[in-house]
Formats: C-alpha cells, sequence, structure tokens
C-alpha cells in the first residue's frame, strides 16, 4: 500500500510490484498515470481531490482520515 500527494514520484508506477494499491490526494484531478494508462501496470490507483490549485496546501480532515482508514482495510 502507498499513500502520498500527487508528485513526479509517481512516474515510477511502471516499476512497482503489481499488486501495489496507491491512493493518491491531489489539489486535482491530475493524475498523469490514469492519463496515459501507466495505473494498468499496478493493482488499484485512485486519486482523491481535496480542492483548491496546486499552489493551496492540503489540508488534512475528515474525509482524508476517512479515505486512509477505508483504503487500508
Amino acid at each position: 500500500h502507498f499513500i502520498t500527494i500527487e508528485g513526479a514520484h509517481l512516474t515510477n508506477t511502471i516499476f512497482m510490484n503489481t499488486n501495489t494499491k496507491i491512493l493518491v490526494f491531489s489539489p486535482t484531478h491530475n493524475s498523469w498515470q490514469i492519463l496515459f494508462g501507466t495505473s494498468r501496470c499496478v493493482n488499484h490507483l485512485e486519486v482523491i481531490t481535496t480542492g483548491g490549485d496546486f499552489n493551496s496546501n492540503i489540508n488534512y480532515n475528515d474525509k482524508i482520515k476517512n479515505k486512509i482508514i477505508n483504503f487500508l482495510l
């Protein structure tokens, strides 16, 4: 399981184990992995939008907390 914010490090999904599950938090629905299909290299990749733009901070809240808990179960 891999929980992270959107970023360049996700380019490495093509090298990850095929059983990998990834939960990504991003201000906007911006996933190159989904757009270009490399998300198919892993078992599950889900993007959760938090609102704002890329200059906004992602503020931890109950929505994020619950998504993480459900993802890990």
